[in-house]
This record gives structure tokens, C-alpha cells and sequence, in this order.
């Protein structure tokens, strides 16, 4: 990530003495999402430099490799996608990515276009189903997601994702955390309050903690990591279905 770098803290169990942190629920609505991801689209790559430091470990706690059918849940422009196809999934696994932005898809279509023996995308809001079998899939990504939505639509969506892993299957998450102090706590901080103020001014994304959300009965959670470049604090979920 250049000059800012970033820190990281990696436990199965969290940072010792730490306590749930709660989601908030002012979100901004289905069609007030749709609307700033259409107009933002073109401008998604340029949260590259917050968000590339928590694909790296995603992508490295996922074991891709031994994939076979991938669901990425708001694809976007396909940058994942493309990192996936081209360095880490089999020739023969399948991906599918989802997103509720019609412009997020175009600019993923060409980004893919040479793999689309591969690669499939499909128009759909990830809180309201998946277009997909029972136990069809063996990774569900969920990247900078689950900080766009409210509690309700979060819990619906992590039980989509039980419902189409298999079990032993990898739910790989990425989102917006808070950190406890420091130039990230300070961050985490500022950015609360202006999505509590204004969230259409950060897209409706807000720091989230995602282990809360996950059922122990449902899922082993296997590695928990937090990183912050440049103060920004994400934290990287890898859990299995039970």
C-alpha cells in the first residue's frame, strides 16, 4: 500500500478483552444504494487504497485453490473476480459474482470478458435470495458488503450463504471495523459520525463487526484479522459452514 502500509492483528477467537461492537441500523435504503453505486460506479476502483490490503488477506485465507464454484456477493467492477480467474482458482472452477448495480456489472463484464467461459455475472439484490441451489457453492465472498446494510438484511444474507455452502464451505468476509485507538481509532470514529450524520456521503458504508453476526451453531470462525492503511480499519472474517 505504499508509504501507509498497513498493521495487522490475526486471532481465531478476536483482540483479548474486546466486546461485540454493535451494527447500526441507519442505512440508506435498496433504491438509495442502487442510485449512488450506479452514479459511483466508474469511481469504485479508487477505494483501492484502503480496501486492496484486506483483499490481500482475504484471498489468502480463502485457499481459492481448492475451489470449485466460487459466489462473490457486490462484485463491482470484477477486480476480485479477476484476481481469483487469474491467479489463484483452478481452470475448471466456476464464479459467479452478484451485484445490484447495473454499471458495476457493465464495467465487470469488460474487466472479464476474456473469461466468460469462466466468469458469470448476474443482476440481483444479494438481501432478498440468491439465484442458486442448496449447497452448490464452496466459497461465498462477501466483500464490503456487510457495511452497507442494516442488521436484518445482514443476518438474511449470511443465512443465504449458509444455505448455498457446502458444508466444510468458506464464508470469506471483508468490511469496515472499528479500532480501538490510534490513528485507525480516530478514523473508525470520524467515520461513524459522518455516516450517522449523512451516510449517502460514504455510500451508506459504516464500521462493522462482523464475527458478531455469526452464529457459533452455524459457523466455525477460522481466522479473524484487522488491518488499517492510512487509519482505515477493516477486518477480514474467514469462517466455515458447520
Amino acid at each position: 500500500m505504499g508509504e501507509c502500509g498497513y498493521s495487522a492483528h490475526v486471532s481465531a477467537s478476536g483482540p483479548s478483552g474486546s466486546s461485540p461492537l454493535p451494527i447500526m441500523d441507519r442505512t440508506l435504503s435498496k433504491q438509495a444504494a442502487r442510485t449512488y453505486y450506479e452514479r459511483f460506479a466508474d469511481k469504485q476502483d479508487q477505494q483501492g487504497w484502503y480496501e486492496d490490503a484486506a483483499l490481500e488477506r482475504l484471498i489468502a485465507g480463502g485457499s481459492f485453490g481448492q475451489a470449485e464454484a466460487v459466489l462473490e456477493l457486490g462484485c463491482g467492477t470484477g477486480r476480485l473476480a479477476q484476481q481469483l480467474l487469474d491467479r489463484q482458482l483452478s481452470p475448471d472452477a466456476r464464479y459467479l459474482g452478484l451485484d445490484i448495480s447495473q454499471a458495476m456489472l457493465a464495467l465487470a463484464a469488460t474487466r472479464l470478458a476474456a473469461r466468460s467461459n469462466r466468469a458469470h455475472l448476474a443482476h440481483a439484490d444479494a438481501t432478498a435470495g440468491f439465484p442458486l441451489a442448496d449447497r452448490s457453492v464452496d466459497r461465498c465472498i462477501a466483500a464490503y458488503l456487510l457495511d452497507l446494510l442494516s442488521r436484518g438484511e445482514a443476518l438474511a444474507l449470511i443465512g443465504e450463504a449458509k444455505r448455498v455452502l457446502v458444508p466444510g464451505g468458506l464464508f470469506c468476509v471483508a468490511s469496515l471495523t472499528k479500532s480501538g485507538g490510534g490513528l485507525a481509532g480516530l478514523g473508525s470514529w470520524i467515520w461513524a459520525g459522518v455516516q450517522r450524520l449523512a451516510p449517502q456521503w460514504v455510500g451508506g458504508c459504516r464500521p462493522v463487526h462482523i464475527a458478531e453476526l455469526l452464529d457459533d451453531r452455524d459457523w466455525e470462525v477460522l481466522s479473524r484479522e484487522t488491518v488499517t492503511p492510512c487509519g482505515v480499519a477493516s477486518q477480514i472474517v474467514i469462517a466455515r459452514r458447520r
